[in-house]
């Protein structure tokens, strides 16, 4: 998630990873908590308190984070930290929202986003299970049985027929590939 956030690759190193060598997770988490930093320093710039206060909290944050050891559970305090930057994101000091914040993009970037995003969903689920199941009926009509479908693919064999019969998935495929090209020329 990391990854994608802030480094913009592709494909997430995903957290199970991180936290199986906190070296690493430290790391990048102090890459991550740098670039915020960054940021805060170069988009707030009408509002000096809240950007003194970010830059202390973000600094707070990169303190507790070099302290991450198997050892040390700051876990609390650099959730509550993270909590406190987020909070004064989105308005709220002393209790109370007493500034409101305004997003900006520019319609380039949307679209850049929303194609990545749309790009995303539909290779997650939908349509590998489409494809899976258009190169299962493929070898089917090149008359191969169940069982050969099942070891290709590490199924069982009741697996295999399942996905035979799964005649939804078609409409539902086409019903998405649909509403993504709508949304495309709607940009």
């Amino acid at each position: 998630m990391l990854d994608c956030l802030f480094c913009g690759e592709k494909k997430s190193h995903g957290m199970t990873s991180a936290f199986s060598n906190y070296k690493y997770m430290k790391q990048r988490l102090l890459n991550a908590t740098q670039k915020i930093h960054k940021r805060i320093l170069n988009v707030i710039t009408a509002d000096e308190d809240l950007k003194e206060r970010l830059c202390s909290a973000t600094d707070a944050l990169m303190q507790k984070i070099k302290r991450i050891h198997p050892q040390n559970n700051n876990d609390q305090e650099i959730i509550a930290n993270l909590f406190e930057i987020v909070g004064l994101l989105l308005g709220w000091d002393w209790g109370e929202v007493v500034r409101i914040p305004i997003y900006h993009q520019i319609e380039e970037d949307r679209r850049k986003i929303l194609q990545r995003r749309a790009n995303t969903k539909m290779v997650s689920g939908l349509w590998e299970f489409y494809h899976r199941r258009q190169l299962v009926l493929q070898m089917l009509r090149e008359e191969k049985t169940y069982a050969q479908i099942a070891l290709i693919f590490n199924l069982s064999e009741s697996s295999v027929k399942q996905i035979e019969e799964a005649r939804h998935i078609d409409q539902s495929f086409q019903e998405a590939t649909k509403r993504k090209s709508i949304t495309e020329g709607n940009r």
